[in-house]
């Protein structure tokens, strides 16, 4: 089963599956950071802007984003190998 050989759009399912994991894994590091802790207890910072000076740092949190996407692609993978019949 090759995904260069799925249709159009079980590829272009694939990727937004993808997206969304590796958003999903940004969500969760930004969730266990201790930049948020420090953006949400602390009077007078500005919440948004700890999100972009965070995200400017990204060793401590790549590898978040990378599981969601691996975890995301190999599920949707999984779902096409169970639900495709064979020829």
């Amino acid at each position: 089963m090759n995904p260069l050989q799925w249709h159009r759009q079980h590829q272009v399912a694939w990727i937004t599956f993808c997206t969304v994991g590796g958003m999903a894994g940004l969500f969760f590091a930004w969730m266990e950071s201790a930049a948020r802790v420090t953006a949400n207890y602390t009077m007078g910072v500005n919440a948004p802007w700890m999100f972009l000076l965070w995200l400017l740092r990204p060793a401590g949190y790549w590898l978040w984003p990378v599981y969601g996407v691996v975890f995301a692609g190999l599920t949707f993978y999984a779902t096409m190998l169970v639900s495709v019949r064979p020829k």
